[in-house]
């Protein structure tokens, strides 16, 4: 049996099939591992939109605070919680008249009196702050500001304090269930001496005041402890109660601390006295003795 042998032709033509089998296999390998690159890029994109949303999303809710309410049954004892947005727990609660008094008097209070300094005026600033709305809020900041030249800061400065008493509290009239839109309140501002401790009455006026609940409000820690039910006057106006004089409300001095004469002021008053006593007698005056000489 005879072997065929190749021709120098057949063996370059096998071997260009083999080199270009190869081009195509390495050609074909590259567009498919370029597709999958794509597929893999835009996978990634998308999933990087994706938690990017998700970012954007979460984010808000990671500061936001929400009130809870918790009340104890007064015969069981069993305590319950509720958020104050729920819209039972939060309508039972500000539709309450004792609360919403509470709010009116402590808003009245913090905002018509005065103190120079200290952690009571610090506190009515924050009562203020957490209560007002920006509209209030900025017309109490103008009339406090030390550059009014009727703010009671530049007319009684650190040697006075301003003391507010409520009169009367009258809500207005409200739905069933829902809070009052507002009240009126009579109240007496009293004039308090810092250096001696007297106080008098300053004078009688009347507030007017509108008002609503904002649970959706953000406060934080120390906000929410003074103003936990997010009371929030939209409404302030104060006039004159030219009805009643200051006589009618006598100021009851022993609600107010006096002050006390010092102990060397004491000793000094008793060194005085014993002075005074010790002296010689003076002669009397020439119009004294005239006066004698007259009535003998």
């Amino acid at each position: 049996m005879k072997l065929k042998r190749k021709s120098p032709s057949e063996k370059i033509d096998q071997k260009t099939r083999k080199a270009v089998d190869f081009e195509l296999t390495v050609a074909d390998m590259a567009r498919r591992s370029e597709k999958r690159a794509w597929r893999v890029a835009g996978a990634s994109l998308l999933m990087s939109f994706a938690l990017g949303g998700g970012l954007f999303y979460v984010i808000p809710h990671m500061e936001k605070r929400e009130p809870y309410l918790i009340m104890a049954d007064a015969t069981t004892g069993t305590a319950s919680m509720a958020r104050l947005n729920e819209s039972g727990a939060f309508d039972r609660m500000t539709a309450s008249k004792a609360v919403n008094q509470s709010n009116v008097s402590q808003y009245v209070i913090a905002r018509e009196s005065y103190e120079p300094g200290g952690w009571i005026s610090d506190r009515d600033n924050r009562v203020m702050y957490t209560m007002s709305s920006e509209k209030v809020r900025n017309g109490y900041m103008a009339e406090r500001s030390r550059g009014n030249p009727n703010s009671l800061y530049n007319k009684y400065g650190g040697q006075a304090a301003v003391r507010t008493k409520i009169l009367s509290i009258v809500l207005a009239d409200a739905q069933p269930g829902r809070p009052p839109p507002g009240a009126v309140v009579r109240f007496q501002r009293q004039l308090y001496d810092v250096a001696t401790g007297a106080i008098r009455p300053l004078d009688n006026k009347i507030a007017t005041m509108e008002f609503t609940y904002r649970p959706e409000i953000g406060l934080n820690e120390k906000d929410s402890v003074v103003n936990p039910l997010r009371f929030h006057v939209t409404k302030y106006r104060v006039d004159q109660d030219f009805s009643t004089s200051l006589g009618e409300f006598p100021v009851n001095e022993a609600a107010y601390p006096q002050q006390q004469p010092s102990a060397s002021a004491a000793a000094d008053a008793a060194v005085a006295a014993q002075e005074d006593a010790a002296a010689p007698a003076r002669p009397p005056a020439p119009s004294q003795l005239e006066s004698q000489q007259e009535q003998r």
